[in-house]
């Protein structure tokens, strides 16, 4: 009799406590949402409300949220299109997620529209992101490698994880590493598409990733679980070729723009992308053959060898830009 009214109590006190604390948890996430809003980080503001709006139940508390969430909307509409961009990277970046925090640095760094200061944020951004890249790319073979092995062994939510873990270094790989990630990549989704459900992990496989910067990679796989590989339908392939597409098309076309401002590293790097898989498989036979004929001239007026340029030139030419804008700022 005393065991079995002591264990409703236990039960009873147990979910108490559980409420209680993710009470707190959603007042802590408003209040830390409210501060980053006077501080002007609205990108940032808005993704900690999306993401508490599950724990908020309290009326009182929700009613705050939207009033929030409200101010970082009207705040984000008057923000200019570099400054959404700059701190999105800044977001991505703190999540781990490197490859889109580098996309949204580099494409205000490139563009005409931005500020000289905005270029120099958008720069030293750049600088934080290839510092962690150096630390993990000596650990990105064993994490293929463990991923693989993942998958061999039927264990697809690790393997999942640890190549979307690759995936979101943004490390440019070997050819062979990428051949490697795409073709398990599109085992994994025509898995899913036969079962009709994402594989998730509660454990990113992360391999060999050892550097301060993986645990905060590990950290976004796990919390991006479901957004890299969802399945995808049947009629929503051709939805996904377009995107596909449509990337290498803007990728093929930077590199176009890098090599008629004379940004010949850029140029290569872009072209080099172009023609390899996986957006090589997305380009026409016409744009494919005219992205490697421009990759051959780029290389020749820049006296660069056959071969991939590597990190430690593109950091060069990054190093470069970033004395520029500098230079140019203090000029100002």
């Amino acid at each position: 009799m005393q065991g079995s009214t002591k264990r409703p109590a236990m039960v009873v006190a147990a979910l108490l406590l559980a409420g209680s604390t993710a009470l707190a948890g959603a007042s802590s996430s408003l209040e830390r949402a409210g501060n980053l809003l006077e501080e002007g980080q609205a990108i940032e503001a808005r993704a900690m409300l999306v993401e508490a709006q599950a724990d908020v139940t309290d009326p009182q508390m929700r009613e705050r949220l939207l009033e929030l969430l409200g101010a970082a909307e009207r705040r984000i509409q008057n923000m200019s299109e570099q400054e959404v961009k700059l701190q999105r990277a800044a977001l991505f970046l703190s999540r781990g997620d490197l490859r889109q925090a580098m996309d949204h640095a580099e494409s205000v760094r490139r563009s005409d529209r931005s500020t000289g200061q905005e270029k120099l944020e958008a720069s030293n951004l750049l600088d934080t992101i290839a510092r962690q890249q150096d630390e993990l790319m000596p650990t990105i073979g064993a994490t293929l490698a463990q991923a693989e092995q993942d998958f061999l062994h039927g264990a697809y939510a690790e393997a999942k994880a640890g190549f979307a873990a690759v995936n979101r270094t943004g490390i440019r790989l070997s050819q062979a590493q990428q051949r490697t990630l795409n073709r398990y990549t599109t085992r994994l989704l025509q898995l899913e598409r036969e079962q009709g459900e994402a594989f998730t992990s509660a454990t990113a496989s992360a391999g060999a990733i050892a550097p301060k910067a993986a645990e905060t990679i590990a950290a976004a796989a796990v919390a991006q679980d479901g957004d890299a590989f969802e399945p995808i339908e049947a009629d929503q392939q051709d939805v996904f070729d377009q995107v596909q597409r449509a990337n290498a098309q803007r990728v093929l076309a930077e590199a176009d723009a890098d090599a008629e401002a004379g940004r010949l590293l850029e140029a290569i790097n872009g072209y080099t992308a172009a023609t390899t898989d996986p957006l090589a498989r997305f380009l026409t036979d016409s744009e494919l053959a005219r992205a490697e004929s421009a990759l051959r001239e780029v290389r020749a007026l820049a006296g660069a060898p056959a071969g991939d340029g590597g990190l430690a030139q593109v950091a060069a030419e990054r190093e470069r830009a970033r004395q520029q804008i500098e230079t140019e700022v203090t000029s100002l």
